[in-house]
């Protein structure tokens, strides 16, 4: 990730190439494996191994906890305890929703569809539901029609790159 990050960077802003802004902002990247967490601040992070690419593919969830609230972003996963204990009564999930309407990947290659992402957030707790990750092959309509039929009542969004939120808006 650091060598990446760097490599990324310099594309992006060539006139830093090998740092931010002349040092003014410091980055410390730490990896955590599933089970770890770091406190930072009033906050923490935990990380939660979670089902992917038939088992074979490392795949993290992250539950970001802060005065403000709770943030989980599960990146692709199948359902199972791990995402459902990152999920627990999180004010926000940002989830993985890339099996289409009636498809049932979790299992498989560990991908939720809106369905089944619905079913998740009611069990767990969840009180906002941002779906991310989706094929495009189903309206954002549609995707809100079928996740709301799983029983999950609060709010869901179908969101895509370049979206801009407030986190803990009140």
């Amino acid at each position: 990730m650091r060598e990446a990050f760097w490599k990324i960077w310099a594309l992006l802003v060539p006139e830093h190439p090998t740092s931010i802004y002349n040092g003014v902002l410091k980055l410390n990247f730490v990896e955590l494996c599933g089970g770890e967490q770091i406190d930072f601040y009033e906050s923490k992070l935990l990380a939660f191994s979670v089902f992917h690419a038939y088992g074979k593919i490392l795949a993290l969830a992250y539950r970001l906890e802060t005065p403000g609230g709770v943030f989980v972003y599960s990146g692709d996963s199948g359902a199972g305890l791990d995402l459902e204990k990152a999920a627990r009564n999180a004010d926000i999930f940002l989830c993985d929703c890339s099996a289409d309407i009636g498809e049932d990947k979790s299992g498989t290659s560990g991908h939720l569809n809106s369905y089944q992402a619905g079913e998740l957030a009611l069990k767990t707790g969840v009180k906002k539901l941002w779906l991310t990750h989706y094929s495009g092959k189903d309206s954002p309509e549609e995707i809100i029609k079928e996740c709301s039929r799983s029983g999950f009542s609060g709010e869901v969004l179908v969101v895509k790159d370049g979206d801009h939120f407030g986190l803990f808006e009140k």
